[in-house]
């Protein structure tokens, strides 16, 4: 490594401090994964960690590739790759993700049915199929019925039929706004067609990057919580499960706790899933 690769090497990481232990498995996009770690502080800064740096560093002598490859106008080459995994030192494992998701790009560029590379994907996936979504994709899908809709796509026994799937949502929802979802979520990529113009979810469960302030997230939270008032004063003992927790808390294992509640949700979703479940319920 030359003197100007090491010194761009260390501009780059005093500002990726924060990102210590991000691995490419939490991205469901290989893009998003280059920006965050190789442009903390964002694609087009002045500042030290920008594209000029991270070209020199990847071995390029203009950013006009790197660019083009964040733009989604061309896919990274092997060198590029090559220079990804030997910078950011991915593991074995993280590579063949890494480039799993470049695969599903192409395949969806060329109107491919890519499903099997999800599966794949999905195999890689530390959180039991759970992806890091964008903030700025989910501004435009923050309401509550966005992720129940995608939940009723996911399941076999889905009829695309928004009559019906209104009912489903207990008439929460009128048909011309289900509708309006799904198109929405087609347009972001969330939803895809097979060759039988079949409604298929493209990526998994979705998880918020964590601890990011966002109004969107607030939002959706805001609404969920609305949700399970309605249902507490509304639905049967049977249909719902309210339960509460006082205790004496040491602030110092703040984190610990948030961990273990995030780890629960993770289990709790990794055994009560079901693909086959009833759609809608």
């Amino acid at each position: 490594m030359t003197i100007e690769e090491t010194n761009t090497l260390k501009n780059i990481s005093a500002h990726t401090a924060d990102h210590r232990g991000m691995s490419v498995l939490d991205f469901s996009d290989y893009k998003d994964f280059i920006t965050a770690i190789g442009l903390p502080q964002g694609k087009y800064s002045y500042k030290n960690g920008n594209l000029k740096e991270l070209s020199i560093l990847l071995g390029y002598k203009s950013p006009s590739t790197i660019t083009m490859i964040l733009k989604g106008q061309r896919l990274p080459t092997v060198k590029f790759i090559d220079s990804i995994c030997r910078v950011f030192k991915l593991t074995d494992c993280e590579r063949e993700y890494f480039e799993l998701l470049i695969e599903k790009d192409k395949l969806q560029s060329e109107g491919k049915n890519f499903s099997e590379v999800l599966e794949k994907l999905s195999d890689f996936n530390l959180n039991n199929n759970t992806y890091q979504l964008d903030l700025n994709k989910f501004k435009f899908v923050s309401k509550w019925y966005y992720v129940v809709i995608k939940q009723m796509v996911s399941h076999e026994n889905f009829i695309e039929d928004y009559e019906w799937m209104s009912e489903r949502l207990q008439g929460k929802l009128k048909p011309s706004l289900v509708k309006e979802a799904v198109e929405r979520m087609l347009e972001l990529g969330i939803f895809d067609r097979d060759e039988k113009s079949k409604l298929f979810v493209c990526d998994g469960a979705w998880r918020a990057t964590k601890d990011t302030p966002s109004a969107a997230i607030r939002s959706y939270h805001q609404e969920v919580l609305e949700l399970a008032q309605n249902s507490l004063e509304n639905d049967k003992s049977d249909q719902r499960h309210n339960i509460g927790c006082t205790l004496s808390f040491n602030e110092e294992r703040r984190e610990e706790a948030k961990a273990f509640i995030n780890d629960f949700v993770y289990e709790f979703n990794r055994r009560f899933y079901a693909d086959s479940g009833e759609s809608g319920s």
